[in-house]
């Protein structure tokens, strides 16, 4: 699989498109659905975030490992490579739902609180379909059928504008069936593309090649998304759900940038891993070029966006005003989020010495960042967002000076 800069851009603007439609009608929805309920949804995501550790980095190693046999034309391999990925997403999809479920009801039915309980039981269908989404997309981006991506990224993106009026007419109970077909029409789009054969086989001595070769991937990807969930850890041990619902906004602009770089990570990691299994030179050269590029293109939306975000919470979103200021800052955190695109060059390299300082750097400045929020007085919002500044600014630094020392 070779960069196609065509495909690129595609693919690129695709997820913007989609990134795009999906942080309006969420925003938009803001004014229907009060801060409290949406709150719930996030500590439902929250949860999530901690379930992801039952993935043992198989389809990391997957997603290495896969396009490295077709380059090779290896199919024999290959074909038993996704075989046992596949039954293991299907293993892994049920003890998710299962926990959901079983969280759920226990919520439900014991503590009486209906509306967390409904959350839990929706996100264990939501759990389900966001598994099989990332493993149709890691098959499809492996195969570089992108074009199977790009439809549906769109036809998610449309399903988002059309079912708005599903919460309009429904509130709480709208909002989370919208969730569902969000991630329920992508699913049924990739699935089409890649038309899966459901009765795989499995066998144990490829799982364990997966698990020896992933598991530092896993730690890794884990470690990562363990430190982004400190800040709405840290809003739930000191706030409220309501203030976890203010919060949602502010972790959205954060993340508006960290998912285009994170599509682009997902792009280029099989193509950099089957460079770097071919000894291609000069890939940390070009990668901190592509660091610098994409912080310089989005340095703009990111000072517009700034200018623009208090006339538009003042006219549209009155309720979260105090929203604004902690919303700017982390627009500006989210620029320092490109630099994860050298980490992706890293793990495709095996380069896991550069991965831990990385790691070992991300946690020692959390721990004390955080640590220092908790001695002001203040906005808790706004001080959160200004320790996620910090983080991101440091770690940033942090990859730019091993990259550098990298590409002399």
């Amino acid at each position: 699989m070779k960069f196609v800069l065509g495909d690129f851009i595609k693919f690129l603007m695709s997820n913007i498109f989609y990134q795009g439609v999906i942080l309006i009608s969420d925003f938009y929805l803001l004014r229907i659905i009060d801060k409290e309920l949406v709150g719930l949804w996030q500590y439902a995501l929250l949860l999530q975030t901690y379930t992801l550790i039952l993935r043992l980095g198989i389809i990391n190693s997957f997603n290495r490992q896969y396009p490295y046999y077709l380059a090779l034309e290896n199919n024999s391999d290959a074909k038993k490579l996704y075989d046992t990925t596949f039954y293991f997403v299907k293993f892994n999809t049920v003890v998710q739902f299962l926990f959901f479920v079983i969280c759920g009801l226990i919520v439900f039915l014991l503590y009486d609180n209906k509306l967390l309980g409904m959350t839990l039981l929706v996100m264990a269908v939501y759990s389900v379909l966001d598994s099989f989404n990332n493993f149709q997309e890691a098959v499809l981006r492996n195969v570089g059928n992108l074009s199977g991506i790009n439809i549906a990224k769109l036809a998610a993106a449309f399903t988002a504008l059309i079912l708005i009026v599903f919460p309009y007419s429904f509130g709480f109970v709208g909002y989370l069936v919208r969730i569902i077909f969000l991630v329920l029409i992508p699913c049924l789009v990739m699935l089409f593309f890649t038309r899966f054969n459901w009765k795989t086989s499995f066998s144990w001595i490829v799982w364990r090649d997966l698990l020896s070769d992933g598991w530092k991937f896993w730690l890794w990807g884990y470690a990562k998304t363990v430190l982004k969930s400190i800040p709405r850890v840290y809003i739930v041990s000191f706030g409220s759900f309501s203030t976890l619902g203010l919060y949602a906004p502010v972790n959205w602009l954060l993340l508006s940038f960290s998912l285009v770089t994170g599509s682009l990570n997902a792009y280029l990691y099989p193509i950099l891993s089957t460079q770097a299994a071919k000894g291609e030179k000069d890939l940390s050269r070009n990668t901190f070029k592509i660091n610098l590029i994409l912080f310089l293109s989005l340095f703009p939306f990111v000072f517009l966006g700034c200018l623009l975000l208090p006339r538009i919470i003042n006219s549209f979103l009155p309720g979260y005003i105090e929203a604004i200021v902690p919303m700017q800052v982390m627009l500006v955190a989210s620029l320092f989020e490109v630099f994860s695109v050298s980490t992706t060059l890293w793990a495709s390299k095996g380069e896991w010495k550069k991965i831990f300082i990385n790691q070992v750097f991300s946690l020692i400045s959390t721990t004390i960042v955080f640590t220092c929020v908790q001695f002001i007085n203040g906005s808790l919002l706004l001080n959160v967002s200004y320790a996620v500044l910090a983080v991101s600014f440091i770690n940033a630094v942090v990859i730019s000076i091993l990259m550098h020392r990298e590409s002399k």
